[in-house]
């Protein structure tokens, strides 16, 4: 037999008598062809001749590549031996292994909506007419709810193109058929469902990771609380990682989707809701598409009948390349991201606010593009075995470009950034004693941006930690202290087109339609801001208290201002913001051997306060209408509450006009939104399989204005004005203009004056802002869930089932909907309600598989 075809066989069998289990020590069997053909030089030799041929392989210098028989298998095979100094060494080659696991994942909610304002269902559309209330349907025009009681009412049985059932009559002289109470709601229960499904692969070879893939699919169909409008969208994202002996590749993809049925941008879903609201309630919305009136809008109809859609798409791709050795480490992280949205928004002719219509198509295009580039190098310092000290050195390029576009009337908007910042960083890790660890850093920054008018290279930080941990102690500290200098901007992609509401009062809001963008960004000053804060944290076993103080002072803060018919940015204001939070909590706290608990409280509050104003800036609004909003004030809270008051002497007291009611006066300061405090606490309890998570918050203070109940009671459509218009024989506390206590009786709604003498109509839309100011206190179970989990050891690794509720219960004394919901949706306008929308209640259940 040819050497060579020995040498095969003998290269075959060997793996198998490595695999062989040996009972009792055996002679290796040599045989004359194999060392001729390993050589005379290269006999095999082993001390102990009383070993096997596999324990010698398993005992030659080369076994630290072996480490245990039990890795000489299938998946590991021998692909070489090499011979040294007469010692026979096998090298393996093992294969790559593929380990995939996922989730699969469906969701179901069923959403209804929270509390609604308290509106009254008893009286007719009407006023009162020499004397006596009289019912006046839509035909006459008539907008007030002051009319008489439904149950005084009845049909006539006649054609009339607004009821079914006729015009309304005095009980007797109809057809007997009584009137009715109509409440055709805007409102649904609403339904979401989710599927998801997520696939994650790793490459190992010899149990070293080389690389990673993962895979995220998504689709959610939503009907909303809102009828006839549903939305729908859909996720993809991937990712790509690949491991180096020092370099890791990270690649990544995002892909969303959105169609909606219509948006809130304009305050669409706002104008909906008012009108659903100040619809009589004797007039049948569900019966014909025309409105209770003339210039007013039939909600229902405002909903099914409207050109209104809505679709978007984003893009996102990113890539990091990071190396990492024993003093070196580098990364390069480049992302984009491409954005458009297209978007139809219409009032067809008749609209309240629109007599001839309006339509718009909007083009919103972004494009961002980013390089985060940093070096580090470590340096080892000689006085403990871990002290060392990092030289960062990090330049971030952020480059942005919006386009937005609008066909009516037809107008185009380009925004373009570029912002270089700059960033040394030198942290030092050194000890302090046996029991004491510090950390101190210290950085600089610098901002460089084409559409700031000053560019800034020193803005430094100093961030200091030091930790004490006595070896023979179960007590941990921390205490830290930082102080940081930062300058930013407005994003340029962020619309501030809803600014165009402060160009109307209140009873103006239904001409509100924005298509007037800031003009541009540029020939304003960075915002610069100085951050502090200190703090320590306690630890004792599985118990944590944290105290945390901050004080933040924002330097020339930018705000838009409406000039010439166009919005421009303006460095308008200096404010601070100071104040602490408390956190206790417990990790993993066990009782017995399968109930454990986790959970936290927190105390937080704050107090905010406008420094300087720039010259004739003073009461800028910069949220909310025209005649009520949050301004810039010196010496206020940034955002305090403006708008009308009543008049007041200099004590203070009211002052009560000749016909007995209070006197208006002039807008002044109304309100403060921010809160006393806010308490928070959460909890999970662990039973075997069970798990079970709350959380609950409370606000205290906060002033909101109710500009929906005042614009209910100006209607007569509130149920505050329904119990309270036969209110005779009051008497208003203040003083007579002569400064005499006030002792004139009134009657709230005398039909024997005219209508525009009664209580809430004599002050005009809205009323008096000042007399709306609610606390906004709230405490919210904001979530309850419960989960159950079944384990297996096969394919399917895990079952979980679980359901919830967030935002299940709400107390609070405000006397409208959720008192956090936002005006029209818009960003810095809380503590403002004009029609918000309410909150959402949800119910959910999710299931999701693990393999």
């Amino acid at each position: 037999m040819p050497y060579t075809m020995k040498g095969l066989i003998l290269l075959l069998v060997l793996p198998g008598s490595l695999l062989a289990q040996v009972q009792r020590s055996v002679d290796p069997v040599v045989s004359k062809d194999y060392l001729n053909l390993i050589g005379k030089d290269r006999s095999l030799r082993h001390a102990d001749s009383s070993r096997s041929a596999s324990e010698v392989l398993l005992h030659s210098p080369g076994a630290n590549k072996i480490y245990d028989s039990r890795y000489i298998s299938d998946f590991r095979h021998i692909s070489e031996l090499r011979i040294r100094n007469g010692y026979v060494t096998p090298y393996l080659s093992p294969r790559n292994i593929l380990q995939l696991t996922g989730t699969l994942g469906s969701t179901v909610e069923l959403k209804t909506v929270n509390r609604l304002p308290a509106v009254q269902q008893y009286y007719a559309q009407g006023r009162s007419n020499n004397g006596a209330l009289q019912w006046r349907g839509a035909e006459t025009g008539e907008m007030f709810s002051y009319g008489p009681a439904l149950r005084s009412l009845e049909f006539d049985g006649a054609a009339y193109p607004y009821d079914p059932n006729g015009k309304l009559v005095s009980a007797g002289s109809g057809n007997g058929t009584p009137a009715k109470n109509y409440h055709h709601s805007i409102f649904r229960p609403g339904l979401l469902v989710s599927t998801s499904l997520d696939l994650n692969g790793v490459v190992k070879k010899m149990d070293v990771k080389k690389m990673a893939l993962e895979l995220k699919l998504e689709h959610t169909n939503e009907n909303t609380v809102i009828r006839n409008n549903d939305n729908q969208s859909k996720n993809l994202s991937t990712r790509w990682m690949y491991y180096m002996k020092r370099f890791t590749l990270d690649v990544g993809y995002k892909y969303r989707d959105q169609h909606l049925s219509n948006t809130n941008r304009n305050g669409f879903f706002n104008r909906t809701f008012q009108q659903y609201l100040l619809t009589p309630a004797s007039f049948d919305n569900a019966y014909t598409k025309l409105s209770y009136r003339a210039w007013a809008d039939n909600p229902l109809s405002l909903l099914k009948n409207n050109d209104n859609n809505f679709f978007g798409w984003q893009h996102n791709a990113g890539m990091k390349l990071n190396y990492q050795g024993k003093k070196l480490e580098a990364a390069i992280e480049q992302s984009g991201e491409y954005a458009w949205q297209n978007a139809t928004e219409a009032y067809k002719p008749g609209t309240s606010g629109f007599p001839d219509g309006i339509l718009t198509r909007r083009t919103a295009r972004d494009l961002n593009y980013g390089v985060n580039t940093h070096l580090t190098y470590k340096k080892q310092l000689k006085v403990w075995s871990d002290d060392h000290i990092d030289f960062t050195l990090r330049h971030i390029l952020s480059v942005a470009s919006s386009m937005i576009q609008y066909s009516s009337p037809e107008t185009k908007y380009n925004y373009q950034r570029t912002v270089n910042e700059l960033l040394l960083q030198v942290p030092v890790y050194f000890a302090i004693s046996n029991d004491i660890d510090a950390k101190v850093e210290l950085a600089n920054r610098a901002y460089l941006s084409n559409t700031a008018s000053r560019q800034d290279y020193w803005l430094p930080a100093i961030n200091a930690n030091v930790w004490v941990k006595p070896l023979y102690s179960s007590w941990r500290m921390r205490f830290f202290s930082m102080l940081n200098y930062y300058d930013h901007e407005l994003p340029v992609n962020k619309s501030l087109a809803y600014l165009n509401l402060l160009r109307y009062n209140t009873f103006e809001a239904g001409h509100y339609f924005p298509v007037t963008e800031v003009a541009g960004y540029d020939r304003v000053n960075p915002v610069r801001t100085r951050e502090w804060s200190m703090g320590t944290e306690l630890t004792r076993q599985r118990f944590v208290f944290q105290v945390n103080a901050f004080n933040k002072f924002v330097k020339g803060d930018v705000f838009p201002l409406y000039d010439n018919a166009n919005w421009v940015l303006r460095n308008l204001a200096d404010h601070r913001t100071s104040g602490y939070e408390l956190l206790f909590g417990i990790s993993e706290r066990n009782w017995g051997k399968r109930l454990q608990y986790n959970g936290n409280i927190s105390y937080s509050a704050y107090r905010n306060k406008v420094i300087n104003v720039a010259d004739g800036m003073d009461y800028t609004p910069i949220a909310g209408f025209k005649d009520v909003n949050k301004a810039v004030i010196e010496g206020q809270p940034l955002g305090a509450i403006v708008g009308s008051t009543y008049r007041r002497n200099a004590a203070g007291q009211l002052v009560i006009g000749p016909d007995g009611f209070p006197m208006a006066d002039k807008a002044g300061i109304i309100g403060n939104p921010i809160p006393d405090f806010i308490l928070k606490h959460s909890s999970r309890i662990t039973y075997r399989n069970w798990i079970f998570q709350a959380a609950l918050e409370w606000k205290k203070g906060g002033d909101t204005w109710n500009g929906t109940q005042a614009m209910l009671d100006y209607y007569g459509r509130s149920a505050s004005s329904g119990t309270e218009r036969n209110v005779t024989g009051y008497v208003f506390e203040g003083v007579t203009e002569d400064g005499h206590p006030n002792t004139k009786p009134v009657t709230f709604y005398d039909p024997a004056k005219p209508l525009e003498d009664n209580r809430w109509v004599r002050y005009g839309p809205g009323g008096i802002a000042e007399a709306y100011i609610r606390k906004a206190d709230y405490l919210r179970l904001q979530s309850v869930q419960l989960s159950y989990t079944w384990r297996f050891r096969k394919y399917l690794q895990e079952l979980r089932l679980t359901g919830y509720v967030n935002n299940l219960l709400l107390w609070t004394p405000y006397n409208g909907v959720d008192p956090s919901q936002l005006l029209f949706d818009q960003p810095n306008s809380a503590g403002l309600d004009f029609f918000n929308l309410p909150s959402v209640k949800t119910f959910g259940c999710n299931a999701l598989i693990k393999f």
